[in-house]
């Protein structure tokens, strides 16, 4: 029998032509704009070894944060 992980996310981020990333919390209210200087963004991604990096492609370069 195969079991599926459950994940529970309580943020989330959305990309596009807004010059940034939009974080909303598991309520819908919008918490955070994370300002990117560039004309869009395409995809975030939270990364290294404590999953404490989140990853954002946008249209000339990655940009890397640090989270807390």
């Amino acid at each position: 029998m195969n079991v599926l992980a459950s994940i529970t996310f309580t943020i989330l981020c959305i990309s596009g032509p807004a010059e940034g990333v939009t974080v909303f919390n598991s309520q819908g209210q919008q918490i955070w704009h994370i300002s990117i200087p560039e004309r869009w963004t395409a995809n975030v991604a939270f990364g290294g070894k404590h999953r404490n990096k989140l990853f954002i492609t946008a249209a000339e370069a990655v940009y890397v944060l640090e989270m807390k």
